[in-house]
């Protein structure tokens, strides 16, 4: 179902809980790491989330559990630090996964999607932005996502709690969260748009990553215009259109469009789902990428 916000409506999602988690456990302890390193502890100091997605609560709430969580810098975007929230962290020999049913199975064929996407002669690749993040949590489930922060990422203050009020990677649901949200899309949406479209989310989504392909431009422009406009509707951002003819992603605006540095390959750097595999657009066949690592040595690296 689709909730109200200050945002517009957002999907809804409950947790599909055993029982109630209560613990602080190693939340306290996580962030002195970043004491170490100075670029992540300065970085920390913006990465808390919009209200939309936290708010500062009192101690009474129940669920109650604190999820450590420490700060991740992708190689490829030097300038953004991302929180990641731990939810297989234990305390007690105990997890907030451990009160969570990991949900049925809804995730698509990804060997399916991969030989499938090259069927027809126009082929589209886009993405959901933050999906779990637009995603609400219900009231009585957000103890279960609490966690604690230091203001100004000063961990020798006293931490204050918050919750967040959309879910997070990491939990073992986290795959169901996501494909259950599409279906709720279709569910709602469905009849004001072509069929295929809605086939399309059903059957050319993995998680949030969409690979389909379209016999003709005039096809494929349409279904990327759809898509785009329907998941709009309940707060999703699909992005970074790609494709192996232009024409069809023309007519969406720029910020859906991805950037497309060609590589000295000649390989457009759009990954599939599957690790390691890109698909390069202008010879518009698959290619592979290794990165080998750069750095000293040291005898552990070498051991492994």
């Amino acid at each position: 179902m689709l909730v109200p916000t200050t945002t517009g409506h957002r999907a809804r999602a409950e947790h599909l809980s055993r029982s109630d988690p209560t613990t602080t456990g190693v939340a306290k302890l996580r962030p002195a790491s970043a004491k170490r390193d100075p670029t992540t502890a300065a970085g920390r100091r913006g990465t808390r989330s919009d209200p939309f997605r936290v708010h500062q609560l009192s101690p009474e709430f129940r669920p109650r559990w604190n999820l450590p969580h420490h700060s991740v810098v992708n190689p490829k975007k030097p300038g953004r630090l991302r929180a990641v929230f731990d939810c297989a962290a234990q305390s007690n020999k105990e997890s907030v996964n451990d009160y969570l049913y990991q949900g049925p199975y809804w995730t698509a064929n990804l060997t399916a999607m991969v030989l499938l996407f090259r069927k027809e002669r126009v082929a589209l690749s886009a993405n959901i932005e933050e999906t779990l993040m637009q995603v609400r949590v219900p009231e009585n489930d957000r103890g279960a996502l609490r966690f604690l922060w230091w203001p100004g990422s000063d961990i020798s203050l006293e931490p204050v709690e918050f919750q967040m009020n959309s879910h997070v990677f990491g939990a073992n649901y986290s795959p169901f969260c996501a494909n259950f949200a599409l279906h709720q899309i279709v569910e709602l949406f469905e009849n004001d748009y072509a069929l295929i479209v809605s086939e399309a989310i059903r059957n050319n989504f993995c998680v949030h990553e969409c690979l389909l392909s379209d016999p003709s431009i005039d096809a494929a422009k349409m279904i990327s215009t759809q898509l785009t406009e329907m998941f709009l509707k309940p707060g999703f951002h699909l992005r970074k259109w790609v494709t192996n003819a232009p024409e069809a992603i023309e007519n969406l605006f720029s910020a859906k469009r991805a950037e497309s540095p060609v590589t000295l390959s000649g390989c457009i750097p759009v990954m599939l789902p599957t690790p390691g595999i890109r698909w390069d657009t202008l010879r518009d066949n698959f290619c592979f990428q290794y990165d080998i690592p750069t750095g000293h040595e040291t005898r552990r690296k070498l051991q492994v």
